[in-house]
């Protein structure tokens, strides 16, 4: 009978070392992996990374669009590339500063629909594709610009209308050529070239330009 016990005893020890090993051997061997659909990481979808990932590992991954369905079957720590950034109220669409987004990625016709998601796309802030032909983009559709007299047209509105902007863009140059080619533009010829204009300059520069009248930089 005491034999018997000893034995038990033996068994449970035996597991719960087992067990403390396997506990200390997650932490201490944790890996920290990368995720960016641009490259440069050390994988370019959720996906891979999460199934090649150990269990206690972290998975860092960059601000990104990505389409996986992810089964997470094991305890992972997951970080977005703004973690621990204050957005404040960046994306409340009721109280917040974004005020269109345009993905090109209809991939026929000739509307571009503004994209946030709480404003009805088919009336406020769309745009009319002139000239401009579908491609493919790194997602979905593109818009291929000839860089001579193909753009977007977007009806001017009040919300163009600011003492600030951030204005960010994708785009794929065929070459640096010395042509002077407009990324986005609200300049208004007719009222003394007021607005503001992002643009690749005809000496292969990004340059941002603003201006009403006298004052313009």
């Amino acid at each position: 009978m005491v034999s018997n016990k000893r034995t038990v005893c033996a068994g449970l020890l035996l597991l719960a070392t087992l067990f403390l090993l396997v506990s200390v051997t997650d932490d201490s061997e944790a890996e920290t992996y990368t995720v960016d659909n641009l490259g440069g990481s050390d994988y370019t979808n959720i996906t891979q990374a999460v199934d090649n990932a150990s269990a206690g590992d972290t998975i860092r991954v960059a601000s990104r669009t990505y389409y996986d369905a992810v089964d997470v079957d094991k305890r992972l720590t997951l970080i977005g590339g703004n973690y621990d950034v204050d957005l404040g109220d960046l994306y409340d669409c009721n109280s917040g500063d974004i005020v269109t987004q345009y993905r090109f990625d209809e991939e026929t016709g000739d509307t571009v629909y503004n994209s946030l998601w709480c404003w009805d796309r088919d009336s406020w802030l769309n745009g009319s594709v002139e000239g401009a032909s579908w491609a493919t983009g790194l997602w979905d559709g593109a818009l291929d610009f000839d860089g001579s007299d193909d753009y977007v047209k977007i009806e001017h509105d009040s919300n163009f209308s600011v003492s600030a902007v951030s204005i960010s863009a994708w785009i794929n140059l065929d070459d640096n050529d010395t042509d002077k080619r407009v990324i986005v533009s609200n300049y208004n010829n007719d009222d003394d070239d007021a607005g503001y204009e992002l643009q690749v300059s005809d000496d292969a520069k990004l340059r941002f330009l603003f201006g009403f009248e006298t004052n313009s930089g």
